[in-house]
């Protein structure tokens, strides 16, 4: 049972106008799960269904976490994504609102969805997103070797309870159902060694429009595999077949007879539903519930209008003028100027960008960036979507880019922090997304409403494993508008994700400058849907530079399974060293590309001198009107400012090396020399420092506090002045 390689039930008459799929076409690698798994029965009615709903492979995605059941989509020959675990919902509703075009089942265990993924499973069941879930409960976490799910019997023993697990398990049936009438979709039930039931119930899953969660009680040969036995041997006894009155699951003869146990079932009663749920002599299989009234999140959030360049360069050219002071007189000189803040203008460059999906968790100090487009971003088209928390944030806005336009999300030090591991995922499956976070003081929660640039080295390290990464850090409204822009292009073109630095400062600055006019070119190109050409691979990396032309869902001839695991250019699952290798090798290598397109930054002063002070982001300007007022004063101090951080742009160690003192200018912590413990050999630097002495082993001083209010002019150039005389 490896999945149908031809039609063993049925023959459907293909349209002579349209392309007919033979079930063949639907099936890819031969699966590595153990002889006897339920798994091989669930994939059997999928492939099935396939053929039979005739649904184009490339219009179909298949998204899944970890776990045995999460291999899934390496053995269906549509589209597909093997991500995180306990994340597989996230992203396949980021997939689903930015394409509904597309046909998107999630494939997630017992332990992925009900234990790691359990806030994602309730909020997809609250949304109510058209797509198909299928939970592959064995009882068990099979792919690490045997530990406690939250679904394994009290007694089971585990290598995490070798004596017998304690707690009562979790009714996932039971739990789908208690967020309310109006809340659950379609719930199901059905066994994997029922195989006539198991297709008719995902048939009828796939049919409903809205979110179908089909739980499938499947075998485990090899850890559990005494849980159903009884059940098999004697399903006249513990199986309860739900027959719905309304004619959906046709029930035959033979079936009665083998179960015996049937119970005449109206599935749009949710008390008798959640009722029958709850039996616990036998296991009820069938349609459960079914809703058809409630409305898809993806509905309500559709688009009114459609994201094309002139609508946007209209609602854009409304917004400049909102904010543009007109000048009076005839005489008045110059250009009309535009006053935003940081906030604002993250918004702004948004939209402008032609990005079509924004996703977030409020959080400060970045809610009036959220605000601003919830106000302004469906207008043209956007879709904003309010996560549950800032993991699903990130994970739905992968969803999107992998299906389309680069998406984006905003955040702040804390949501960014529980973002990493999706950032890894971004860099492993190389798909372009932009993270902007508007840092604020930490550690920890911290000061939500003050700022801090502590979130560097986060950004550039802050993931497992090797993640290249670029991220840039703007110091003025003007330059984060033109950030976004950029960034959107960068990420699409490297296949990348990008984080862009702002900060509390910097979201609240206003600056004036001359009133923008739209550019079309600031708009993302149409997603590209044309035939993807014979033999070409999803990572079929160029030697030199390391970029690929990324496949997105739709397009004929690029079906794969994208993963997060180490992979081939193939996008096969890796399990050589060498193969990792040469993947790490040419992701790294499109960071060098970026650099060598980078121009070496200015040096305000002298190119030589006593001091060189170096700032990023938000301290910009001050910091030059200190270094400029200190020259007047015959001080030799030039200042440098970095704009890109990752990858540093070319000449920095030829400048850094023409001053006598190099020293940092930051938002952040770093020891002091005057404290008595404190030296050389244990000193923690502020987080530009640690970067720039580790890459040119140049002697680089901080300057940092973690209180923004003290970088002002005037105290910069004193402390310039005090520590030169030193």
């Amino acid at each position: 049972m490896f999945g149908l390689e031809r039609n063993l039930f049925f023959r459907v008459q293909p349209d002579p106008e349209s392309e007919y799929y033979e079930l063949g076409e639907y099936s890819s690698n031969i699966p590595r799960w153990c002889p006897g798994c339920g798994d091989f029965g669930i994939l059997t009615a999928i492939q099935k269904l396939c053929h039979e709903e005739q649904l184009p492979p490339e219009k179909t995605v298949f998204a899944s976490g970890i776990g045995c059941s999460s291999r899934f989509p390496h053995y269906m020959k549509t589209y597909g994504f093997h991500g995180l675990h306990g994340r597989a919902f996230p992203v396949a509703e980021g997939i689903k609102v930015h394409r509904p075009d597309l046909h998107v089942f999630v494939n997630t265990g017992d332990g992925d969805c009900c234990s790691i993924g359990a806030m994602h499973w309730i909020h997809a069941i609250r949304y109510n997103i058209d797509m198909v879930a299928i939970l592959h409960d064995n009882n068990i976490y099979g792919l690490t070797k045997a530990q406690t799910s939250p679904t394994s019997p009290v007694g089971l023993k585990s290598n995490t309870n070798p004596r017998g697990g304690v707690l009562n398990p979790l009714n996932p049936m039971c739990a789908t159902m208690g967020l309310g009438k109006d809340t659950a979709s379609f719930v199901a039930q059905v066994v994997d060694w029922m195989p006539d039931l198991l297709y008719q119930v995902i048939r009828e899953a796939y049919r409903h429009k809205g979110f179908s969660f089909v739980r499938v009680m499947q075998r485990c040969p090899k850890y559990t595999a005494g849980v159903f036995a009884s059940a098999l041997a004697h399903p006249e006894k513990e199986v309860l077949l739900l027959e719905d009155v309304y004619g959906r699951i046709k029930i035959s003869d033979s079936m009665k007879k083998m179960v015996k146990n049937v119970l005449k079932h109206d599935f749009r009663d949710i008390h008798t539903a959640r009722e029958v749920s709850t039996c616990s002599e036998r296991y009820p299989v069938g349609i459960l519930y079914c809703n058809e009234n409630i409305q898809s999140y993806g509905e309500l959030k559709r688009p009114k209008v459609k994201n094309t360049p002139a609508r946007i360069r209209s609602v854009m050219e409304k917004e400049f003028d909102k904010v543009t002071k007109k000048k009076r007189g005839k005489a008045a000189p110059g250009a009309p100027q535009m006053t935003i803040n940081g906030n604002t203008a993250v918004g702004m460059g948004i939209i402008s960008s032609g990005m079509e999906i924004c996703s977030f968790h409020p959080i400060d100090p970045a809610i009036p960036a959220m605000s601003y487009l919830s106000e302004v971003f469906e207008t043209v088209g956007g879709i904003m979507h309010q996560a549950e928390d800032p993991i699903a944030a990130l994970g739905f806005a992968i969803g999107a880019s992998y299906s389309g336009t680069c998406a984006v999300t905003i955040t702040s030090g804390p949501g960014f922090a529980l973002m990493t591991e999706f950032l890894a995922l971004a860099c492993m499956t190389e798909i372009p997304v932009v993270i902007v976070n508007v840092q604020r003081s930490g550690p920890s929660s911290g000061l939500n409403t003050k700022a801090e640039q502590g979130d560097l080295l986060t950004a550039v390290f802050g993931a497992p494993g090797d993640a290249p990464k670029i991220v840039i850090a703007p110091s003025s409204p003007k330059e984060l508008f033109f950030s976004i822009i950029t960034s959107r292009k960068l990420a699409e073109e490297f296949r990348m994700p990008v984080i862009i630095l702002s900060d509390a400062n910097l979201a609240k600055k206003r600056e004036a400058f001359d009133r923008l006019e739209f550019k079309d070119e600031w708009v993302a190109s149409p997603i590209d849907q044309t035939p993807v050409p014979e033999k070409t691979k999803p990572y079929d990396w160029d030697p030199k530079t390391g970029l690929s032309k990324r496949f997105i869902p739709g397009q004929p001839n690029g079906m794969h399974a994208l993963t997060g695991l180490a992979h081939s250019r193939n996008s096969k699952v890796a399990y050589e060293s060498g193969t990792n290798q040469d993947a790490c090798n040419h992701r790294s290598l499109k960071l060098a590309t970026l650099r060598k397109t980078l121009k070496t930054p200015t040096v305000l002063g002298d190119p030589g001198g006593d001091l060189l002070l170096v700032t990023w982001g938000s301290l910009k300007n001050e910091a030059q009107t200190a270094v400029m007022s200190a020259r007047k004063a015959g001080i030799k101090v030039s200042s440098l400012h970095l704009t890109y951080l990752n990858p540093l742009p070319p000449g920095l160690k030829s400048i850094l090396k023409n001053f006598k003192k190099v020293a940092t200018l930051e938002i952040n912590y770093s020891d002091s020399l005057d404290d008595e413990l404190i030296n050389e050999g244990n000193r923690r630097y502020g987080d530009l420092a640690w970067l720039l002495r580790a890459k040119y082993l140049v002697d680089v001083d901080s300057w940092t506090s973690t209180d923004a209010a003290i970088f002002k002019a005037k105290s910069i150039e004193k402390m310039i002045r005090d520590r030169m005389k030193k």
